[in-house]
């Protein structure tokens, strides 16, 4: 086996070669070009720029796919990232909250297998999230259950603490979709009237957010649709919410693209 110091000998010899006899790189290469391209599966139109890598003990790369527990993907491919289609399905009957970031809060999966925080204690909201930045348009689905407090809430294309989409629900039956900047509502989108939802009871939201549009369904009716005509949020993640003062439960959330 040739030592790392001779390959490469060889191949600063055969660099300079190139430059007094005026030839190609790849003219130079014959037949060691054959061998490369036998080696390597390649065709012999291949440009050999990364042979003088192979020779001298240099590598090659090639992309890695990493898959989620919880059905999140991402790519990267020669430094360069694609967006996963959002994909979720978390029951927590696993115990764990693999795919999940904590931002805020003490979050933990209760011996029925629901995920449950309770809420900061003067203002603001404690927040877990799943999912990618680049998640545009997709469907959520989950099921939520107020154990103390005043207000249920998720939030869609979740950017940051700053910034997101704010599908809240009362004791008392109002819905409302807020858009959040600076960490506050700037903007109520729309509301309506629901069937109040009284506490220690598990209700079936659905929340849709495609293009400008977001339609907010619970217990398959269709509480409230609002559309942002102004600084809309185009993506984001998931982000389960819990006000303060409040405790609530959440469990059966999926996650997918619109009409998948």
């Amino acid at each position: 086996m040739l030592s790392h110091s001779f390959r490469t000998t060889c191949v600063l010899v055969g660099l300079l070669c190139v430059g007094v006899l005026g030839c190609s790189f790849e003219s130079f290469l014959m037949p060691f070009g054959s061998y490369y391209y036998w080696k390597n599966g390649l065709s012999g139109s291949t440009d050999l720029s990364g042979l003088a890598d192979l020779l001298s003990g240099g590598t090659t790369t090639s992309g890695t796919t990493t898959t989620g527990t919880d059905g999140t993907s991402t790519s990267d491919t020669s430094g360069s990232t694609a967006s996963s289609t959002p994909s979720v399905n978390d029951n927590f009957d696993d115990g764990n909250l693999t795919g999940w970031s904590i931002l805020s809060g003490n979050w933990v999966v209760t011996t029925d297998g629901a995920l449950q925080a309770t809420g900061p204690a003067l203002q603001g909201y404690h927040i877990i999230t799943i999912g990618e930045d680049t998640w545009t348009n997709y469907e959520l689905e989950l099921d939520i259950m107020l154990d103390a407090g005043a207000e249920y809430a998720v939030g869609v294309r979740f950017v940051n603490e700053e910034t997101w989409y704010h599908c809240s629900h009362t004791l008392g039956g109002i819905a409302s979709v807020w858009r959040f900047a600076s960490g506050q509502s700037d903007l109520q989108l729309a509301n309506g009237t629901s069937t109040p939802l009284p506490p220690g009871e598990w209700y079936h939201w659905k929340v849709t957010v495609s293009g400008n549009t977001i339609s907010f369904e619970v217990e398959g009716e269709l509480v409230v649709s609002a559309t942002d005509t102004s600084s809309a949020i185009t993506s984001g993640k998931v982000a389960l919410l819990v006000p303060a003062g409040g405790i609530v439960s959440f469990d059966n959330v999926e996650v997918r693209a619109v009409g998948g």
